[in-house]
């Protein structure tokens, strides 16, 4: 953890690992690099599933200790709500595609055995 940290924000941190752990989030860690991003989560955590198919639940946390930090972070969140519906929705139509021009490759194999 960073030395810069304050009490309250390293506390924050302990409570929400405590609070996923609790929750059935089996693994879970502190200032995990979120893929494909520039951001650093100060918890993330995933709850792995028993049914046939599901990937299970993932949570990730960002600890906020005073209202400015908050404020200065905050976005739309219906507007990201939408933006990701969007995002999801063109997936899909990407997933449906692959498999209609390379069912190859819903099977596990790759181009190289390494």
């Amino acid at each position: 953890m960073a030395s810069a940290e304050t009490e309250d924000h390293l506390r924050l941190k302990a409570l929400a690992l405590a609070w996923a752990q609790t929750n059935g989030f089996a693994i879970a860690a502190t200032e995990v690099r979120v893929p494909k991003s520039g951001y650093r989560a100060d918890v993330a955590a995933i709850a792995r599933s028993r049914a046939a198919g599901d990937v299970g639940r993932t949570a990730v946390f960002e600890c906020k200790q005073s209202r400015a930090d908050l404020l200065k972070d905050a976005h739309a969140e219906e507007a990201t709500r939408a933006r990701l519906a969007e995002l999801a929705a063109r997936r899909r139509g990407l997933e449906e595609l692959l498999a209609v021009h390379r069912p190859d490759l819903r099977r596990g194999e790759a181009l190289w055995a390494e």
